[in-house]
């Protein structure tokens, strides 16, 4: 999901989320892991986009 930033003129916003199913596919998260990782990565999501706030 690293290339999956959205940005504006401010930053990033956020990850696409659309990118998700088949990246969880293709690295073989299974089906009863899925809602685990999104959760995991929207945890993950979150302090790096605080991270990058505070590097201004």
């Amino acid at each position: 999901m690293m290339t999956q930033w959205r940005s504006n003129m401010g930053g990033p916003t956020g990850l696409d989320y659309a990118a998700l199913p088949a990246v969880m596919r293709l690295t073989g998260v299974p089906p009863a892991q899925r809602a685990d990782v999104f959760e995991a990565i929207r945890v993950l999501e979150d302090a790096a986009l605080e991270a990058m706030r505070t590097k201004k």
